[in-house]
């Protein structure tokens, strides 16, 4: 049986004679379309995946369409998360703490907010690509009667990597969460922050944590977008042990037993300690220290700290009950990136941004609800 299809130039294909046969437009299945997608995001390459799918499934797919299958429903995740109201299992205003000493039980909702880089295409690898394959297709036979499209010659980036934007809401016991990935910038990451909130219902909560580490952008997005009657700001407990640990190397050396002894005292004094406390020691150490490089980075440490006091009140914080480290939206950055990262991969922001989508329906525990969705459109 032949069937004639028609292309519109400014993109879209009709087959008319398809709605007389009953058959559907589209030529992949939903339940496909979720198998290519489970399958592609686990798998170390398209290539692999598709030899997965056929000896698991019987399906015999290519590597390409795989990945333009698995591209293409990323897409429509994103749509879906930007047009519909999500019915979700996390409900902020019922996130419950245990008790507490006085025996009052809080709701409480964590918010984490963080960047990772990927590999992106350049551009002068998406040229060196388009040629390729310009070449390649020069070379192959033609057939009477087909009409190749034409190729399209898609931008690279101005750099190698790119960083992309990770927002988290979580509760205390993580029994819920919702994790969402942007590849625009702080403005758009706080954005996509109100909508979540939106979607959990996150200014029902008695409490809201943000857990984070100490970069400007994260702590500007926490302000302009978060109410700051409810929310208490925390820095990451690991990177302020982390930048401790940079100056001691710097003033004692790597390997010095009094260097140890000292980032030793001085995190045990942020963890338990008050702010007189661990910043005595600090004025103390630099008073003993008079070499520039020692007292610059002694300087910067002071600072870093000295600005963001009120987020390092670590004992004051765990009296509360309070989660003082980052560990799931670290957590919630290694696995979405996880399938982007394999050796030799670059990829478009665009189709970074898609698969990382379909990764946060996995995360967030959403990807029956995202199925559902899609067949309950198709009837």
């Amino acid at each position: 049986m032949r069937r004639r299809r028609y292309e519109n130039p400014a993109g879209g294909t009709d087959a008319p004679v398809d709605d007389l046969i009953d058959l559907a437009h589209q030529s992949v299945s939903l339940a496909v379309r979720e198998m290519c997608g489970r399958i592609g995001i686990d798998s170390g390459s398209f290539s692999r995946a598709a030899a997965n799918l056929e000896r698991v499934g019987q399906l015999k797919v290519s590597d390409e369409q795989l990945r333009q299958i698995v591209e293409s429903e990323g897409h429509a995740v994103l749509a879906w998360q930007e047009q519909e109201q999500l019915a979700l299992d996390f409900d902020a205003g019922l996130c419950r703490t245990q008790a507490t000493a006085d025996g009052q039980a809080v709701t409480r909702v964590y918010v984490g907010i963080d960047g990772f880089l990927l590999p992106m295409v350049t551009e002068g690898e998406a040229a060196k690509r388009f040629a390729k394959a310009k070449a390649r297709r020069r070379k192959l036979p033609r057939k009477r009667g087909v009409h190749r499209r034409p190729l399209v010659r898609r931008q690279g980036a101005d750099q190698r990597y790119k960083e992309f934007k990770l927002v988290a809401l979580y509760d205390q016991e993580l029994e819920h969460k919702l994790l969402r990935v942007t590849r625009q910038g702080p403005e758009r990451a706080g954005k996509m922050l109100r909508a979540m909130a939106e979607d959990v219902g996150l200014y029902r909560a008695g409490q809201i944590v943000a857990v984070t580490d100490g970069a400007e952008w994260i702590a500007g997005v926490i302000a302009r977008h978060l109410p700051p009657d409810k929310t208490t700001a925390i820095l990451d407990f690991y990177h302020a042990a982390e930048h401790v640990h940079a100056t001691r190397r710097v003033v004692y050396g790597e390997s010095n037993p009094a260097g140890q002894q000292w980032a030793g005292t001085l995190i045990e004094s942020l963890l338990h300690g008050t702010f007189e406390s661990w910043w005595e020691l600090l004025v103390q150490t630099r008073g003993r220290f008079h070499a520039a490089a020692k007292r610059q980075s002694l300087d910067g440490l002071m600072r870093y700290l000295l600005t963001r006091r009120e987020k390092v009140e670590y004992a004051r914080f765990r009296l509360l009950g309070l989660k003082i480290g980052s560990g799931p939206t670290e957590s919630g950055c290694k696995s979405e990136s996880r399938r982007l990262k394999g050796v030799g991969m670059r990829w478009t922001a665009r189709n970074a941004e898609a698969v990382l989508a379909l990764e946060s329906l996995h995360q967030s525990n959403l990807w029956p609800a995202y199925w559902h969705s899609r067949l309950k459109a198709a009837a």
